[in-house]
């Protein structure tokens, strides 16, 4: 397969606010989708957050990709990525709405995954940080089955699920390709054993360190055995990027804004370390 650039979006609402602030960057991200499918970019993503003030406002992303379906007709439209562990969202509930939204689509959903990584959601949730993998694992199966069966049922350890047809059923068969979000080594190679597309990030990550880790992810998928109906064997890594005529320009516009999005992202994976350290400080600035 070649190489495929698309855009990424946290929906970062930056103080100060007025009454329009929302509104005004949730408009912006639908303009500017429309306009990097013109340009030739292959896909849209955006995270699912949850009470991350300024850094993202986008905790019902199913809502922004039915507008932004409704304007575009071959950027494939992503999950980066929907949070599975309960409650943030049941997984029937999660088969249904990304069912809708490929059909809708006309079948061009991109189905990513993740467990979470800040205090500040996962407490408010009340979703034990230590249980997160296991809660996302059985989830997704239950997701898979939901779509490939016309009868569904489900006895685990955290869900059960009587017999019933969940309904719709997505435009994709035998569902839309599955990912991860994947932060450590550790991750990258689960990744692969599962058979799920990895979405891997550069922050303060090397290319050679980056090289390593899709290197574990390559590793991972010569084992696979997927929890999907196939492999999705793409790697996916986030940058961030911004052209300008020269270095000094490029600084000007774009230094300020990256360097505080770094800051704020560490702070929020750092939160729920130290949460589970036992200590206050772990609380995330938001």
């Amino acid at each position: 397969m070649g190489l495929d650039f698309g855009v990424f979006y946290e929906i970062e609402v930056p103080k100060p606010w007025n009454q329009r602030s929302e509104y005004e960057v949730f408009k912006q991200t639908i303009a500017q989708v429309v306009a990097a499918e013109q340009r030739g970019f292959t896909h849209f993503w955006t995270v699912e957050h949850h009470f991350l003030s300024e850094f993202s406002h986008c905790s019902a992303p199913e809502c922004l990709y039915g507008a932004i379906a409704a304007k575009t007709s071959t950027i494939r439209i992503g999950h980066g990525v929907r949070l599975l562990p309960f409650p943030y969202n049941h997984p029937i509930r999660v088969a249904e709405m990304a069912a809708t939204i490929d059909l809708v689509c006309d079948g061009r959903l991109e189905f990513g995954t993740g467990r979470s990584v800040s205090r500040a959601e996962l407490e408010g949730f009340g979703i034990d940080p230590r249980k997160t993998r296991e809660l996302w694992a059985e989830a997704l199966e239950m997701v898979v089955g939901a779509w490939t069966n016309e009868v569904f049922s489900w006895e685990g350890e955290y869900f059960k699920f009587p017999a019933r047809n969940v309904i719709p059923k997505p435009l994709q068969k035998p569902h839309p390709p599955l990912w991860v979000a994947s932060t450590g080594p550790e991750t990258h190679e689960i990744a692969g054993r599962k058979g799920l597309g990895l979405l891997s990030f550069t922050l303060l990550v090397d290319p050679e360190e980056l090289k390593r880790r899709i290197g574990l992810y390559r590793a991972g998928l010569a084992e696979a055995e997927p929890v999907g109906k196939f492999v999705n064997d793409r790697a996916a890594t986030f940058t961030i990027v911004h052209c300008a005529e020269t270095n000094r320009e490029a600084r000007q516009t774009a230094e300020r804004a990256a360097v505080w999005y770094v800051k704020k992202a560490f702070e929020i994976v750092a939160s729920v370390g130290i949460w589970q350290s036992g200590s206050d400080l772990a609380r995330t600035t938001t």
